[in-house]
């Protein structure tokens, strides 16, 4: 239910944003409509691949870079509203046309753009649990796979599907696992066992 309401209301937020780009680039300050996304995807990309850098030297501070890439994921569904609002818009009857029909027209513009903005936010779980928690997990199970040992508390932070009573990558979640993998990684303990093959560089295994 919790769940349910914030994806609505996070919905609901995006389209009214993407009616205010939509109005922007319809005055034509396309400047300022191109930019002002453009810059906000950058920067959430940006500073999640700066996080990823950080996964095997300071887990917590790599989660929080990350973090930002939501940025990336908003100014697009805010562009994708948009743009389906300008598109409804440019179907709308001309001056001329009834009053009933214009208000047919705006009210649709709206709702296509509602429904555009659902799409990218998702369903079931939070916006974030799609924008973040996702693209985080895969990150760091990636950079740990074949790094530490079966059945390994850091291993189970970056691997398990439920931690210390924490279910998925969400923001307490992360913060759990962040600090038992930050932990391991100070103590170096639980690694797995060096791969070393005749006249090829030491490497870790390759397995989960």
């Amino acid at each position: 239910m919790k769940s349910t309401v914030v994806n609505a209301l996070v919905a609901l937020g995006v389209a009214c944003i993407g009616a205010g780009w939509a109005y922007t680039a319809h005055k034509g300050w396309l400047l300022l409509a191109v930019l002002s996304p453009l810059i906000l995807i950058t920067l959430g990309e940006a500073t999640f691949r700066w996080g990823k850098r950080r996964i095997k030297t300071s887990p917590t501070a790599s989660m929080k870079w990350m973090q930002f890439r939501f940025l990336m994921y908003l100014s697009v569904a805010i562009i994708g509203s948009g743009l389906a609002i300008l598109g409804a818009a440019a179907l709308a009857p001309d001056k001329n046309a009834d009053a009933e029909t214009k208000e047919i027209f705006t009210a649709l513009g709206g709702a296509v753009g509602t429904a555009l903005a659902a799409v990218f936010v998702g369903s079931g779980d939070t916006p974030w649990a799609n924008w973040l928690d996702t693209p985080i997990k895969k990150a760091f199970q990636t950079a740990y796979t074949g790094f530490w040992v079966p059945d390994s508390l850091p291993r189970d932070a970056v691997f398990a599907d439920v931690f210390q009573d924490q279910e998925g990558w969400g923001r307490d979640a992360r913060k759990a696992r962040a600090e038992v993998i930050t932990t391991a990684l100070k103590a170096g303990t639980d690694r797995a066992p060096v791969a070393v093959s005749p006249g090829v560089a030491p490497t870790r295994g390759t397995g989960g």
